[in-house]
């Protein structure tokens, strides 16, 4: 894999293991729009499925990952469902404006992302 995408998650491997744990013991409430499905834009187009597994994977168990196609629009783009509903609350929290492999991810709570794109 690239080597520049490899550092970048080797620096968020270090970083991610203290916030996690002090995650988990937050008993913060959440608003009731949040869900376990989460949108993520501006991937770089040659990332795996694994690699993400990587990233996503620092902030709770990763239930699926679906990446969008190499060769369509969907290029770039992943749905990430988590286990549970305060780990897709953190990955938003902290992977939004991410750089992975010198893209920023936009990570969006996919029930927001259709009701917003429909008042527009």
């Amino acid at each position: 894999s690239d080597p520049a995408l490899l550092s970048s998650l080797l620096l968020f491997t270090i970083g991610a293991m203290s916030d996690y744990a002090a995650r988990r013991s937050s008993n913060s409430r959440l608003p009731p729009e949040v869900n376990r499905i989460l949108y993520v834009r501006n991937l770089p187009f040659k990332i795996t499925p694994d690699e993400l597994y990587v990233i996503f994977g620092k902030y709770g168990a990763v239930y699926q990952i679906r990446l969008g196609d190499r060769n369509k629009d969907t290029r770039g783009t992943a749905f990430v469902v988590y286990e549970d509903i305060y780990d897709a609350k953190a990955a938003v929290d902290h992977l939004s404006g991410f750089n992975v492999g010198g893209r920023y991810l936009v990570v969006l709570v996919s029930g927001l992302q259709c009701r917003d794109s429909l008042h527009t």
